[in-house]
């Protein structure tokens, strides 16, 4: 009896384990890659929409807060730069701000 239950435990402890390193593997993407991959495509669009493109531009495989849905640019510029202000994102990928 206490040979299974010290198995079963050892299972759970393993399974446990497992789940965590698999969330790990899947997580998102660093913010210097998001904002390096949305800056490009916002300055293949042409930089020309500064807010709606920093919200429209989605990033894929960027979910810095894990809630499963992908982030924008915005957010990568945020989380980057620390930027909340839409004019110094753009300066940041557009225009003459040292990035």
């Amino acid at each position: 009896m206490f040979t299974v239950l010290v198995s079963a435990i050892i299972i759970i402890i393993l399974i446990s384990i497992v789940v965590f390193y698999a969330g790990k593997l899947t997580s998102s993407i660093s913010d210097a890659d998001a904002w390096n991959r949305g800056c490009g495509i916002w300055k293949a669009r042409g930089c020309i929409n500064r807010q709606s493109e920093l919200v429209d531009i989605t990033i894929a495989g960027y979910d810095p807060d894990g809630d499963g849905k992908e982030d924008n640019l915005q957010s990568a510029c945020r989380h980057r730069f620390g930027y909340t202000d839409t004019e110094d994102c753009w300066k940041a990928c557009c225009g003459s701000a040292i990035r």
